[in-house]
């Protein structure tokens, strides 16, 4: 129980004592799981910095190619990341990886980040979304005060579509929307369980910080399935 406890701060303990380590994918079950550990070791204390020599230049020196790789510099292979943010921070988007000047495309840099919290409104009901997940594989949960409805959404090509059922009357609301870069919300044609038409705007919310602290602090309550 103790080592399931304290094994999230392992990282933070190591290098607080200045014991050089490099980080890598051995004997990890799920290759996946490595970027989730990762930032569950920072959010227990484990320096962003350190997390970054760790799977750069250290590893690099362990293995005696400093002079090719583990920083970018003039003469070594050009090997980095363009992103959207901090490189742990878990709203970041990757947009690029280049490995040795060959640039690899993972998502498009005119795609916009419409995670977020949104209010969509009509004559009968108003409909709370919630938009998270990957850029690449969103979910949307919708509420209408504290029920739940079935939801589903796809983004592709600037548009987002989003299909909402109630589950009890099974009524079904379809929305289409292009996405425009320089506003926050989205609107576009709704069509309501009857087979009319109506247009719309979702109006997206604005996280307060007091809520997105308190978010931050129950995610690294809940999170306690895997460890580095």
């Amino acid at each position: 129980m103790r080592d399931w406890n304290q094994a999230p701060t392992n990282l933070r303990v190591l290098s607080k004592n200045n014991i050089e380590f490099a980080l890598t994918t051995f004997k990890l079950k799920k290759v996946s799981e490595f970027d989730k550990n990762l930032k569950k070791a920072i959010k227990y204390g484990f320096d962003k910095t350190k997390a970054l020599e760790a799977l750069t230049v250290i590893p690099a020196a362990m293995l005696g190619q400093s002079d090719k790789v583990g920083t970018l510099k003039k003469g070594r292979y050009a090997n980095f990341l363009i992103m959207s943010g901090e490189l742990f921070d878990e709203e970041t988007i990757l947009y690029e990886n280049w490995v040795q000047g060959t640039k690899n495309s993972i998502n498009s840099l005119n795609k916009k980040d419409i995670r977020g919290t949104y209010t969509l409104t009509t004559d009968e009901k108003k409909f709370d979304i919630s938009i998270a997940g990957n850029i690449n594989k969103l979910k949307a949960t919708v509420k209408v005060d504290t029920l739940i409805y079935d939801s589903k959404l796809s983004y592709k090509d600037d548009w987002v579509t989003i299909s909402i059922t109630d589950k009890e009357t099974k009524d079904v609301y379809n929305s289409t929307a292009l996405i425009e870069k320089n506003h926050s919300n989205f609107s576009g044609i709704l069509i309501l369980p009857d087979g009319t038409q109506t247009n719309f705007t979702a109006l997206k919310k604005e996280e307060k910080k007091e809520e997105k602290k308190e978010k931050q602090k129950e995610e690294k309550n809940s999170d306690v399935e895997q460890y580095l």
